[in-house]
């Protein structure tokens, strides 16, 4: 399950609509601390967002596009709508929606990973990973070990596009 159908799922169209609205409000107010490019990006994703709320595919579908384009403002925006949806109790909705029974441990610093297949580019799996700062919000920075390189390349990569290297 994808995170835009689980808050479909979790909420009714209207006090996600509500939520969105409020969200956008807080956008366009000025001296709130957003910078003009993240209010026009906020604005962009609101407005398609909210348009789109009454259909699940086409929500689910703009919100994911959002995610990979401008992953900082949907963040604070998925935030933003946790907190006005009054969803406190993340960890045991996700575990509900996706059927976690037992807790997961986070990636953290120094962990040898692997990519998953299905999220390999080519010669991907001829090095070996590293994470290179601890999880937050299911988001990793990892960096394959290349001896010739002085510095590390790095990327940023969803938690389930990884799993521990044993």
């Amino acid at each position: 399950m994808k995170f835009s159908e689980f808050l479909l799922q979790e909420s009714s169209t209207s006090a996600l609509e509500s939520a969105l609205k409020d969200i956008r409000t807080e956008f366009r107010k000025p001296n709130n601390g957003i910078d003009q490019q993240g209010k026009k990006n906020g604005d962009k994703i609101l407005d398609t967002l909210l348009a789109s709320v009454s259909d699940k595919k086409t929500f689910s579908r703009y919100y994911d596009k959002f995610q990979a384009e401008l992953p900082d403002t949907m963040d604070y925006i998925v935030d933003e709508l946790l907190d006005r949806m009054k969803v406190d109790n993340i960890d045991e909705l996700f575990a509900k929606a996706y059927g976690i029974t037992e807790s997961v441990r986070p990636f953290k610093k120094g962990d040898k990973i692997k990519i998953k297949k299905e999220w390999q580019d080519r010669d991907d799996d001829k090095y070996e990973w590293y994470v290179v700062d601890d999880e937050e919000k299911g988001k990793v920075t990892i960096s394959p070990k290349i001896s010739a390189m002085r510095i590390q390349p790095t990327q940023i990569v969803m938690t389930d596009m990884i799993e521990l290297d044993t």
